[in-house]
């Protein structure tokens, strides 16, 4: 199936390409065919958005046609974007990722803008978020508010191994700190604010999620006991000496 999807492209032009990859994932019910179609592409030829336009009739060759071939037969085997690819934009920033470390959503964005409104008003603000994971939250926050520092733990070493290259490549690593830890477990001291996105998903609702996730997300990061409410608990009833 790669080697076919690859030869058909190879020679077509980017544009080309896209309106082919388009069409494909509308025919197999892939939610965002057009975004899809226009990222595989790009990663593949190396081509960000604006180069996505204004070399429309680049010929792709035949390496970058196999490429592009792989990632959209991983596509439609639900592979998420950001998984092929390595690589998740998350206000502003842009994340690796790992199967440590869930993939980092929009809808996660309106935590760390509701957390901007208090952190900006806090001089040398300290962070601590819980199950940093690829360490998205507390990054976003630490690039918005450039003298506040912070501390991200995450129960799976994993994750923290992640968390510390995005710290890297996005240039905060002088001030982004991670740890190891369930939960407070690890952890000391007194922080300005406490950010989390725990686990909300209750077991018996696992096997309805959409492929991407529960094919590829780590469970322990989506499921939590208590019909989901298990870990919110858990950090309300820990955090007040924090």
């Amino acid at each position: 199936m790669i080697d076919a999807i690859g030869r058909s492209l190879d020679g077509q032009s980017v544009a080309q390409a896209v309106r082919t990859l388009t069409e494909l994932f509308s025919q197999n019910r892939i939610d965002t065919p057009a975004l899809d179609a226009r990222l595989l592409t790009g990663a593949a030829c190396r081509l960000d958005d604006v180069k996505l336009i204004t070399l429309a009739d680049q010929r792709l060759t035949s390496a970058q046609a196999r490429d592009l071939g792989r990632f959209v037969a991983a596509r439609l085997a639900r592979v998420p974007v950001s998984r092929i690819i390595n690589h998740r934009e998350f206000y502003g920033l842009a994340f690796r990722l790992s199967k440590h470390t869930l993939d980092p959503r929009p809808d996660s964005e309106t935590l760390v803008t509701a957390a901007l409104g208090k952190a900006r008003t806090i001089p040398r603000l300290s962070v601590l978020d819980l199950g940093t994971g690829s360490g998205c939250l507390l990054l976003a926050l630490l690039s918005q508010v450039p003298d506040a520092v912070g501390l991200g733990v995450d129960i799976s070493a994993g994750a923290v191994r992640t968390a510390r290259l995005n710290a890297g490549l996005n240039g905060l690593r002088e001030r982004a700190h991670f740890r190891q830890s369930n939960w407070f477990s690890q952890v000391s001291g007194r922080f300005d604010m406490i950010v989390a996105n725990p686990p909300y998903i209750r077991p018996a609702d696992l096997a309805g999620l959409a492929p991407e996730v529960k094919g590829h997300d780590p469970v322990k990061a989506l499921v939590a006991d208590q019909d989901g409410l298990g870990d919110f608990a858990r950090i309300a009833g820990a955090a007040a000496p924090f």
